[in-house]
């Protein structure tokens, strides 16, 4: 939403379609990560945040990589030491 307030792009019109790359493994990671965690502890962030940068780069503002590195803030100040205080209080590692 906050890139329709402020469409200013940054990158190349030809540059953003370098969007779909990200954006499409991200969907890819998502599926496939919900069936095997072997690309990382968190496939299924991995992939969200994939699509973000997609996304991101497709759009081309400023204001649209906020939301990839918002993200990055909240999964790990919320969710990811949550979980951690969660498992050590658990299983006192």
């Amino acid at each position: 939403m906050l890139h329709f307030l402020a469409p200013e792009q940054v990158l190349h019109r030809y540059v953003t379609y370098l969007g779909l790359i990200p954006l499409a493994l991200g969907i890819w990671l998502y599926i496939w990560g919900n069936k095997s965690a072997r690309i990382g502890r968190h496939p299924t962030y991995l992939a969200m945040l994939s699509i973000l940068i997609g996304e991101a780069i497709l759009l081309g503002s400023v204001v649209s990589f906020l939301g990839p590195a918002m993200f990055v803030i909240v999964i790990e100040l919320l969710i990811m030491r949550g979980k951690k205080q969660i498992l050590d209080f658990l299983f006192g590692i």
